[in-house]
């Protein structure tokens, strides 16, 4: 399927990034200070603002979906962007910085926040899950009786095949390398799914 594959894209430069404050009305105070480092590249105050929603898929199936989405624009699963992506590093960050961050603000009605909603839970029960995620957002929810399919496989060897009759040998041994290297990211906030 892949048989036009382009060479690795070429890196380019960090951007600089520069905050004009364009959020910020009048005279309302622009700078906050946070009780803990802020991992992101987003100023404190719209860090502060926001209510995170984490969501979460067997790496299995996400990386599997990233790979088709990179290939239609030349990209292989041996380009830096693979490495950065094929990961759950990034959003194990983000949870453990705001679950610190709820923690010293000392906020009562964020104490089940930032929300981890598990995709295949969400496939699973719908209805269930949507209804655990509506209660701790407090909206309303009502069951449009939506009903999904799933691949609920999750051996590594059995999707190594797949893998191989779509890319081919090396991809999926790149994809399995990621895959496994992921796990104990992905089971971590799994942990703290709904």
């Amino acid at each position: 399927m892949n048989t036009i594959v382009t060479p690795p894209r070429r890196e380019v430069p960090r951007p600089v990034m520069v905050d004009h404050k364009l959020d910020v009305v009048g005279s309302e105070a622009a700078d906050i200070q946070l009780p803990i480092p802020n991992p992101t590249l987003l100023p404190d105050r719209i860090i502060a603002s926001m209510s995170p929603v984490l969501i979460i898929r067997h790496p299995i199936f996400t990386f599997t979906s990233y790979m088709r989405a990179a290939t239609v624009f030349g990209g292989t699963a041996f380009d830096s962007e693979f490495q950065l992506m094929a990961t759950y590093r990034w959003q194990r960050i983000i949870y453990d910085f705001y679950r610190e961050y709820y923690d010293k603000a000392d906020s009562e009605w964020k104490k089940d926040w930032p929300i981890v909603v598990d995709g295949d839970k969400l496939v699973e029960d719908t209805k269930g899950q949507m209804q655990k995620f509506c209660a701790l957002t407090c909206i309303c929810w009502h069951d449009q009786g939506v009903t999904f399919a799933k691949d609920s496989s999750l051996d590594v060897e059995e999707h190594m095949k797949k893998w191989t009759e779509e890319w081919d040998e090396r991809v999926a041994q790149q994809l399995k390398k990621a895959v496994e290297a992921s796990m104990e990211d992905y089971e971590y906030l799994l942990k703290y799914s709904i």
